[in-house]
C-alpha cells in the first residue's frame, strides 16, 4: 500500500560509495519519515519541498522508497510527447525542452527549448556557409567593378600631376563569424 505525502526536504548522501538521494517527508501523525528517491538511469532530478511524493514500503523492514512526484505545475504534452522543466526554488518553471509531435517544419515533430518559443534554431554552420557564398559573390562583383573601364575620363586631383581614369575603391569585407549557440548543440 502506498501514501502520497508533502515532501519536506532532500538530502544527498554517500551509501557505500554510491551517491544516493532520500527525502524527508511527512508521514501523517507522527514523526517525519525518510525515503529513498528512485528515478531512472540518468535522471538527475530531485524534488522541491512542498512536492508530493509517492511512497511505498521499501526493500528492507521499515524502509520507504518514494516512486513517483507531483509538483503542481500543469502538464501540457500531448499523449506521446516528452516534456522536461527545471524549476526555481518557488516550484515555477524556468527552462523547458519539449519534444513535440508537431510544430516543426512543415508541421513535421520539432523540439522545443525554453519557456515560449518562438523562434528556430539557426544551424551555425549552414549560416556560415551561406555567408562565405555572399561573401565570394560580392568580392567577384568587387573585382569585376574595379577592372571595369569605360573611355571616359574622370579627373581626380586638378592642377598639376591630375590623373584621369576610373576611381574606384574597393571595398572590405567583414568575415563571418559563428552565430551558434554557446549553450545549445543541435544536430544537423
Amino acid at each position: 500500500m502506498g501514501l502520497i505525502t508533502e515532501i519536506l526536504g532532500v538530502t544527498r548522501t554517500d551509501e557505500d560509495g554510491a551517491p544516493v538521494e532520500d527525502i524527508q517527508i511527512d508521514g501523517g501523525g507522527g514523526a517525519n519519515v525518510t525515503a529513498r528517491h528512485v528515478a531512472p538511469p540518468g535522471d538527475d532530478s530531485p524534488p522541491l519541498a512542498g512536492d508530493k511524493a509517492f511512497v511505498v514500503e521499501g526493500p528492507q523492514t521499515g524502509s520507504e522508497v518514494a516512486v513517483g512526484y507531483l509538483d503542481g505545475t500543469a502538464k501540457q504534452a500531448a499523449p506521446g510527447e516528452k516534456r522536461v522543466y527545471a524549476r526555481d526554488s518557488s516550484g515555477n518553471p524556468v527552462m523547458v525542452v519539449w519534444l513535440r509531435q508537431s510544430g516543426g517544419a512543415n508541421d513535421g515533430p520539432s523540439i522545443e527549448l525554453g519557456i515560449d518559443p518562438s523562434d528556430f534554431v539557426a544551424l551555425a554552420s549552414r549560416v556560415l556557409e551561406e555567408l562565405e557564398s555572399i561573401k565570394s559573390d560580392l568580392e567577384s562583383l568587387s573585382t569585376a567593378v574595379s577592372s571595369h573601364t569605360h573611355p571616359v575620363s574622370v579627373n581626380t586631383t586638378s592642377g598639376a600631376g591630375a590623373t584621369t581614369g576610373i576611381v574606384y575603391s574597393a571595398p572590405t569585407f567583414h568575415t563571418p563569424e559563428s552565430v551558434g549557440s554557446e549553450t545549445v548543440k543541435v544536430q544537423p
